[in-house]
């Protein structure tokens, strides 16, 4: 999933600068209410098919059907050579089907990445698609894993202590990438004892991690941020991959959710006046 790191913290994250440096999935109703004590909900979409075809030597042309299940969503696509997103057109067919179609160039990395997410970026699912000249034409199903956090809402923990969390998952589609568990979180997060904002990437470092199965499939991670011996405060991007057999046109399934952590006497993400938007002159850099 590191190859996908720039893409996602773009797509799932936010821009937050001060020259320092700078809902996904609702639950589904597959996952057991009786084991987690939730009602489930919806998944942002629920997918039908993906079709891809040629229009010419240098590109693609592809086509996700689906339902709706929540209306305010917000399509973007990416490839691999620019973080920047390209556009699409969304559609209707009769029976209440959605579609979003793209046109994309076949590039030496051949993959192309289309996100649907909230308005407000908060939960995302990335669906990364077979962009080769060959392969598969089309893929009538996928499975996309289930995911809920306990608790809602913000990650709230008292000062000089733990910060404490649990996610649960019941996998998608998937064959499983053996180098790392499908499982990951990113932390995005101001330092209040040193005034600096990092992107920290190295889980070990600022987390622990326990994981048990429950019953119907459904498994259990514990995370538990060490928020007393790291005074943090910020987001958190807890992303789940699912990956797809071999040959497929859908590769990969990312789902995200963006969730705030921070200490009880802090009523925001980030301390007022130490995180916002700055407009950057031409002549500077951060």
């Amino acid at each position: 999933m590191d190859l996908y790191r720039p893409v996602l913290f773009l797509v799932f994250g936010f821009v937050a600068v001060k020259c320092r440096d700078i809902r996904l999935f609702d639950n589904s109703r597959d996952i057991s209410e009786g084991v987690l004590g939730l009602t489930p909900t919806s998944n942002l979409i629920e997918f039908l098919s993906v079709e891809k075809s040629s229009v010419d030597e240098t590109r693609n042309r592809f086509k996700l059907r689906f339902t709706k299940n929540v209306q305010d969503l917000k399509f973007e696509v990416f490839d691999l050579d620019s973080p920047l997103p390209r556009s699409g057109s969304e559609g209707q067919e009769d029976g209440g089907v959605s579609t979003f179609t793209f046109t994309i160039g076949v590039h030496g990395v051949h993959e192309a990445l289309c996100v649907v997410s909230t308005s407000d970026k908060r939960s995302s699912i990335m669906f990364v698609l077979d962009n080769s000249k060959g392969g598969a034409g089309r893929q009538d199903s996928i499975r996309i894993g289930e995911f809920a956090i306990l608790p809602p809402g913000d990650i709230v923990y008292e000062t000089d202590e733990d910060a404490q969390f649990k996610v649960f998952v019941t996998k998608g589609t998937e064959t499983s990438d053996q180098r790392r568990h499908p499982l990951q979180v990113r932390f995005h997060v101001f330092n209040i004892t040193s005034g600096e904002f990092k992107n920290v990437y190295d889980f070990d470092s600022v987390a622990v991690a326990s994981r048990k199965e429950l019953a119907g499939g459904v498994n259990e991670t514990t995370i538990t941020v060490k928020t007393s011996e790291h005074y943090i405060t910020g987001m958190l991007n807890v992303v789940y991959s699912s990956r797809t057999e071999i040959g497929a046109l859908v590769t990969q399934v990312i789902v995200s959710r963006l969730i705030v952590l921070r200490p009880s006497v802090q009523s925001n993400a980030y301390p007022d006046g130490e995180i916002g938007f700055v407009k950057k002159r031409s002549s500077e850099t951060c």
